[in-house]
């Protein structure tokens, strides 16, 4: 039997004659009370569905918000009371009733004219926005409420509207989809549907649920509701440059095209990277600020303090005092600590959604620096003692990362120059240079950087255009060309042995460079920064210093036509008739 959930039902009728009625009565009244209740939100229908369902308090604050976006009265600063609606025309800006009713509208002849809708706060003039953005620790509870009981919940509300429902891969999304079909056949009483397939479950009144893997196939069917629960598999997907951009380009190709009239999104992530999809499409470009247009629930595992909010206007949503956990029930505020102490850059991003770890990384400060003593190095240790290195004694040497896009999102074409003093075991970073430049350009900016800085060893990977460029360089001649192998290491494991020699004070920086902070920022935040191309050349840098020699004697640098000009004026100025001669 499929229950009521006519909005003609008394309940407050109902509720009185329960002290009247028959047993029998009773335990229907009781069904009828029980199941108007579990449509309000979707914790309710979760503890309808599935009894043994907890009301953390977190949770519930996750089901408000959904509850909210789906209502239309969710805005960039949480839910609120139900707006305004108005719709724009080339001739003026016009109220409508509600939500319902501009969507009757917008499917009418009139409704092709309208250029914009929009729904505003009635008391702060704040527009709806129609994406949520979810930010939460694993093991929480954030898919149990999400993904596995929403869409039962939206399907019951709204039998007549489509959803799409999507995971890192069409296998996991379709184990969802099987959880989520038994649970329609066995414990929803609410809607009738048909379809037994892991794929689509359509109802009588041709609403429809899909479910699909980011990447996948969404063609023929859009969406009123769609929810991506976590779009990366796990961090080594997420660190991949080409995995982020193939998932950016389906969000754009894809998911945007599939979206009906004021159709409505949940995108649930963690936070692996800066670059990441919530980074690109989410956040503000190199902020953690939301977008005007999405409205973004962070739930970190443990209550940040003060000094440390993610950013400005923050708020904990659950009033939180600094330091408390999420929810002592799932996990205790040792057990957190626990991890955070086994893996705490792991821990940022997973568990507090801060992918820009400040401390306790691979590559963390404090980093040291030197200052130029004319004909030395001056390295000024923690406990203040100085050692003065002469430059003369040190190898120097570059090294290249290289990118061939002049794109604004691509990786940058970094090349880094050192000097290494095999005696104290000292590497100083003299120059770093970074360019978007085209693969043509590759030879001529790096042969300029060679001949600026007296550099005649280079270390360039022997992949993609490093390729290419050491049989350039090799052809040019005037160098030597060290070939870096990648092996089987992937970029954290190459920057392991690097950061150890900065956390051992042997890694030096130049005091004072005008690119100094941009260094050190990619360094703090590495491997969740949006690029490493730096921070790979430094480890490079370091593992090349493994074999390198005591002393190599720098080519002797060749004067051009200019300097040698120079000179002889120099010369006949010392002289004072030829002096007077040329002032003549």
């Amino acid at each position: 039997m499929v229950i009521s959930r006519s909005d003609d039902i008394n309940y407050e009728e109902l509720l009185g004659l329960l002290e009247f009625a028959t047993p029998e009565e009773t335990k229907y009244i009781e069904q009828l009370l029980s199941a108007r209740v579990a449509l309000e939100s979707p914790l309710d229908y979760a503890c309808y569905v599935s009894p043994q369902t907890i009301r953390y308090k977190h949770v519930e604050v996750v089901s408000d918000y959904i509850q909210s976006l789906c209502e239309f009265r969710l805005y960039h600063s949480g839910p609120g009371p139900v707006a305004d609606w108005f719709y724009r025309t080339e001739e003026g800006t016009y109220p409508i009733e509600g939500p319902d009713e501009l969507r009757e509208f917008l499917s009418s002849d009139d409704g092709a004219q309208v250029i914009e809708f929009f729904g505003l706060h009635p008391d702060t003039g704040e527009r709806v926005v129609f994406r949520l953005g979810l930010s939460a620790p694993p093991r929480h509870g954030k898919s149990w409420i999400t993904t596995l009981h929403t869409p039962g919940w939206y399907l019951s509300r709204w039998p007549d509207r489509k959803q799409a429902i999507v995971t890192y891969s069409d296998e996991f999304s379709w184990e969802w989809g099987e959880q989520i079909n038994r649970q329609l056949d066995e414990r929803n009483g609410f809607v009738e549907t048909k379809g037994n397939r892991q794929l689509i479950r359509e109802t009588k009144r041709f609403g429809e649920l899909r479910f699909a893997g980011v990447g996948g196939k969404l063609t023929g069917t859009g969406y009123h509701f769609g929810l991506i629960d976590d779009p990366f598999k796990n961090s080594e997907e997420a660190l991949s440059q080409v995995a982020r951009d193939s998932k950016d380009n389906w969000y754009g190709s894809v998911w945007l095209t599939r979206k009906e009239p004021m159709a409505v999104e949940v995108v649930m992530f963690t936070r692996w990277h800066e670059d990441d999809l919530s980074g690109r499409r989410i956040y503000l470009a190199n902020s953690t600020v939301p977008r005007e247009d999405w409205c973004v629930l962070e739930m970190p595992a443990i209550a940040f303090e003060p000094d440390h909010y993610p950013r400005d206007g923050y708020k904990d949503v659950i009033d939180r005092e600094p330091g408390q956990a999420l929810c002592p029930a799932r996990k205790t505020l040792k057990e957190l600590e626990d991890i955070r102490k086994d893996d705490p850059l792991w821990f940022e991003a997973m568990y507090q959604g801060n992918p820009s770890l400040e401390a306790g990384g691979i590559l963390s400060p404090p980093y040291h620096h030197w200052s130029d003593a004319g004909s030395q190095y001056k390295l000024t240790y923690d406990d203040d003692r100085h050692l003065m290195i002469p430059k003369r004694n040190c190898v120097r040497f570059g090294v290249i990362d290289l990118a061939a896009s002049l794109k604004t999102w691509a990786d940058w074409s970094v090349m880094s120059i050192w000097d290494w003093h095999r005696d104290s075991q000292n590497l100083m970073l003299v120059h770093m240079d970074r360019q978007r430049i085209e693969s043509a350009r590759h030879l001529e900016w790096a042969q300029g950087l060679c001949r600026e800085w007296d550099v005649t060893t280079l270390g360039i990977e022997e992949r993609s255009f490093g390729l290419t460029l050491i049989q350039l360089f090799q052809r040019a001649g005037g160098f030597f060309v060290r070939p870096l192998f990648p092996k089987d290491r992937d970029k954290v494991q190459r920057a392991i042995p690097y950061g150890a020699g900065i956390s051992n004070q042997q890694v030096w920086f130049p005091q004072g460079a005008s690119w100094l902070f941009l260094w050190e920022q990619e360094h703090r935040n590495f491997p969740n920064a949006k690029h490493d191309d730096m921070v790979d050349t430094g480890a490079y840098a370091w593992e090349m210093t493994r074999s390198m020699p005591a002393y190599v004697q720098r080519r002797k640098k060749v004067p051009t036509l200019e300097d040698r000009c120079w000179a002889q004026l120099e010369e006949r100025s010392k002289e004072p008739d030829n002096w007077s001669y040329m002032m003549r």
